[in-house]
């Protein structure tokens, strides 16, 4: 059982850590020296709840979780302590990950210190932590394991720089999307830069869909048609769109077909009226045509309407007759 001594100690070795970290925490450690003290009665009741989620009975997890996030910035010092102990079972280290992402904010002073730790899983869990806090203030700070010597760091890293969708980690996103030698980093990487929704993303993901790995091609896919909404509305510049369509065109006859469906699933999402006519093309195509007839139906111009009326009425598969006149009901609105 944690004891309040044993708490504050933890608590003071966190603080000491995060006052020495590099400058990208500095905030972080101004957050944790500004904290006010903490009541030793709620230290000592955080120290024995997350004590209690090592339990596997989900009731009392649950109970105990909900009660540690309610504590806030007094339950942080336990917990951090259990994720940054290799010798924790490993179910309590994965319990503890997502409490610290409940309690949120008071915890970002923790999770960037842990950001140092010798520990593989704990800078990978405090990486995804500071992703799910999504405070823009760890921009800096994230940076750091996205080149991290683990790929499953880096990959954490990538994921949640995605998810804080800060412009500010184009470069880095794009540096890892073409250079990382883990693959799975790479297409962590594609899907984050799609989330940032920034026009200068758009040329490596062009670059992308040319890349040897049909994975990766797909993933760059998928990042363009994240982008679509931004990029069909003309927001961020005309040519950034010309640019995804007509790339996204051109992967719609790659030889794998996770990309040719990545790839209408995108033109569906960018709206390109051009891209009808090559998407109806595909509804030869046992594996992507009901991708393509929601991309037709997603773009709702007129040709698109008449190619959805003649699909549902003479399409050999039921499916794809189906899924026109689907499309068609909806008033080939966005799905």
């Amino acid at each position: 059982m944690t004891t309040v001594w044993q708490a504050t100690v933890v608590a003071l070795v966190l603080l000491i850590s995060v006052a020495r970290a590099e400058p990208a925490a500095e905030s972080a450690a101004r957050d944790a020296a500004a904290a006010p003290a903490l009541p030793p009665a709620q230290v000592e009741e955080a120290g024995r709840l997350v004590a209690s989620l090592a339990t596997v009975d989900d009731a009392q997890q649950t109970a105990a979780r909900q009660r540690l996030v309610e504590l806030g910035p007094a339950a942080v010092a336990p917990l951090a302590a259990v994720l940054r102990d290799p010798k924790a079972p490993m179910h309590h280290r994965m319990a503890v990950t997502e409490t610290l992402a409940e309690v949120g904010r008071p915890a970002r002073a923790a999770m960037v210190a842990a950001l140092d730790d010798p520990d593989t899983f704990a800078r990978a869990s405090a990486t995804q932590v500071l992703g799910l806090i999504g405070d823009t203030q760890t921009l800096r700070a994230l940076l750091k394991p996205l080149g991290d010597a683990d790929p499953y760091v880096r990959d954490k890293a990538a994921w949640a720089l995605g998810r804080i969708g800060n412009a500010g980690a184009l470069p880095d996103l794009v540096k890892a999307f073409r250079e990382d030698t883990s693959l799975d980093v790479r297409t962590t990487a594609a899907d984050a830069i799609g989330r940032l929704a920034s026009r200068a993303g758009v040329e490596p993901l062009v670059e992308g869909l040319k890349d040897p790995q049909p994975r990766l091609r797909a993933a760059s896919a998928e990042a363009l048609g994240l982008m679509g909404p931004i990029l069909a509305s003309g927001a961020r510049g005309e040519l950034g769109r010309k640019k995804a369509a007509a790339a996204l065109t051109a992967a719609l006859a790659d030889t794998h077909w996770t990309v040719r469906a990545s790839a209408a699933e995108a033109l569906g999402l960018l709206r390109d009226a051009d891209a009808v006519r090559p998407l109806a093309d595909l509804l030869a195509d046992p594996d992507v045509r009901l991708v393509a007839v929601r991309a037709i139906g997603r773009i709702g111009s007129r040709a698109a309407k008449r190619i959805l009326q003649d699909t549902a009425a003479t399409h050999a598969a039921e499916a794809v007759r189906r899924a026109a006149q689907e499309a068609l009901q909806a008033g080939q609105a966005p799905g």
